[in-house]
């Protein structure tokens, strides 16, 4: 998810500190936005015949590196047709893309950012 949090880095910068109910209501988020772009990516691939199985292998990981979070969404390559994801959503010479991925991203992407800005009111109140 390519969200911009700059001001929400700048914000915690200034503090010198993260308190861990900002971390806890920031991973809260990213997790409802991980979901909603796994089902609409799902959705957006579901009832092709020659496509099956694809759809359900969209799925999504969390990682914690140091302070930072990262969501990674889209086709596991260990399920069935997952490696075909890439051929999928960019298409090939031969045949049209059908994206997924980056218009549930461009859907989700404004409304994960105003939780995140819900999210700084609620605990610093401002």
């Amino acid at each position: 998810m390519d969200i911009d949090d700059s001001e929400l880095r700048a914000y915690i910068a200034e503090l010198g500190r993260v308190p861990k109910e900002l971390h806890d209501e920031v991973v809260k988020v990213g997790e409802k936005g991980a979901l909603n772009i796994k089902r609409d990516w799902t959705q957006a691939w579901s009832g092709r015949a020659y496509i099956g199985p694809l759809s359900r292998a969209v799925n999504y990981d969390r990682r914690f590196r140091g302070s930072d979070i990262e969501w990674e969404i889209g086709p596991d390559k260990g399920r069935a047709q997952g490696p075909l994801g890439n051929v999928i959503e960019f298409g090939t010479v031969n045949n049209p893309p059908i994206p997924g991925g980056l218009p549930a991203l461009d859907r989700e992407a404004p409304k994960t950012e105003r939780a995140l800005g819900d999210v700084l009111e609620r605990v610093f109140g401002g």
